[in-house]
């Protein structure tokens, strides 16, 4: 399905008509590409498009506002065929047409369909939220979770890309499952992290307390005990198991950076999703240089300073970026 888009699930999910297996394999799609994300937005946005006359259905309108909402992702996503564009403009106006219908015959949605929600935090923002189910989710800046609203009888599962801390409630008869790229997380109930960001090689998974299930998308799998974290090479789509500093793990989760032999462009990879700027280099010996030190509720100019004192490089700051400089470190 990476080359295809999933128009009939994107379109039962618009309609509110999607059953659980087919908001699950919507997640899936969701979880494959960060840009899957904005073609669904895309979609989203023309199908709420309000009509100035509720009782005119105007396929003109809805097939001028889809074409301007594919054109303005041409350059992000692969173009849809002409096949593909016709079928999905003849579907959205089916799903709209139908709804039409139905507001006026005075329907309602099922109680059986359960919404399919997104949680997502830009750049230098923190989010914690609960599930349904009780479960307690910390969203760290930069990730994204989607899962559904209500979850089935026989599992609960949600979709990460990024780094989230979950307490998840005990429930022997359904299991927790995050998915992430290239693998998953199965619990019953326990309290863990997961760092899995797209820009990473590595993805890590770090146990609190409890027990959890790694896999990954060859069969392959282990179990974690508290202390324990499990390492997922993305290239090699291996599994390693090892001891977890788990102080270091959960900084994030108590606003504390933490850097521990860290090379700058690892520094940099951090404090942009902390606070939301871009970071850069003039040399390659300074993005080279490493450092250690932890900085709670710290603002970025002291965060600046302490860095140049530690290491020598020098720091311009401007409102949204920072630029390091020097001809490498102490």
């Amino acid at each position: 399905m990476e080359d295809n888009i999933p128009e009939q699930l994107i379109l039962k999910y618009l309609s509110r008509e999607a059953s659980a297996d087919d908001v699950y394999r919507l997640h899936e799609w969701l979880a494959k590409d960060s840009s899957h994300q904005e073609i669904l937005e895309s979609y989203r946005e023309a199908y709420d498009q309000p009509y100035e006359d509720t009782m005119v259905f105007s396929a003109d309108r809805g097939l001028d506002l889809l074409n301007k909402k594919i054109e303005q992702h041409e350059h992000r996503t692969r173009r849809l065929s002409v096949r593909r564009t016709v079928w999905a403009i003849a579907a959205v106006f089916t799903v709209l047409a139908i709804a039409f219908v139905s507001f006026y015959a005075g329907q309602t949605d099922s109680p059986d369909t359960a919404a399919y929600i997104e949680k997502s935090n830009p750049y230098g923002q923190k989010s914690t939220f609960r599930l349904s189910d009780g479960s307690v989710i910390k969203l760290n800046s930069g990730s994204r979770l989607g899962f559904s609203e209500v979850f089935t009888e026989t599992e609960r599962r949600v979709i990460l890309s990024g780094e989230a801390f979950f307490e998840v409630a005990h429930d022997p008869e359904r299991p927790f499952i995050v998915q992430a790229d290239g693998f998953s997380t199965t619990v019953l109930g326990t309290s863990f992290n997961i760092r899995a960001f797209q820009e990473d090689e590595e993805a890590v998974i770090s146990v609190v307390t409890g027990r959890v299930q790694v896999a990954n998308n060859a069969g392959d799998r282990i179990v974690l005990t508290p202390a324990q974290e499990a390492i997922y090479d993305k290239e090699q789509n291996s599994l390693v198991r090892q001891r977890s500093q788990l102080e270091r793990v959960l900084a994030w989760k108590d606003n504390t950076l933490w850097f521990e032999k860290s090379t700058m462009q690892q520094v940099a990879g951090e404090l942009e999703k902390w606070y939301g700027l871009t970071v850069s280099f003039t040399s390659e010996e300074v993005r080279t240089c490493r450092l250690t030190g932890s900085f709670k509720n710290e603002s970025l100019t002291n965060v600046l300073r302490s860095i140049k004192l530690s290491t020598g490089i020098n720091y311009e700051k401007t409102e949204n970026t920072v630029v390091f400089s020097g001809h490498g470190c102490k």
